[in-house]
């Protein structure tokens, strides 16, 4: 990476290791209406559902629907995301009911 362009990860004991820490969380109800998280300002995300889910990256208006990205349930997952943005999710399974744990990454 060239010094104009500096890693905005953190490294450990001046290792080559990329470590990302958890800053900000939240919690999303996960429905089959689509729900949307607090604006998010990490470019790095942990996204853990309880239940299957789908989920859409946005602006302040995004919804979710059952044509956006699927998450397993339980399973976590990091994504890079745009500064300042939103996301919405809802359930695979009508009638099912959850959380999607959002972990912003420093």
């Amino acid at each position: 990476m060239s010094k104009t362009s500096p890693n905005p990860c953190k490294t450990v004991m001046g290792g080559d290791s990329n470590i990302f820490y958890p800053s900000v969380s939240q919690r999303v109800v996960i429905t089959g209406t689509s729900s949307r998280s607090s604006e998010l300002s990490a470019y790095a995300l942990d996204l853990t559902p309880t239940v299957d889910c789908f989920f859409e990256i946005g602006d302040v208006t995004v919804v979710a629907t059952t044509l956006d990205h699927f998450l397993k349930g339980n399973i976590r997952k990091t994504i890079h995301v745009k500064e300042d943005t939103y996301i919405a999710v809802k359930n695979a399974t009508s009638g099912e009911t959850g959380s999607l744990y959002i972990s912003e990454m420093i």
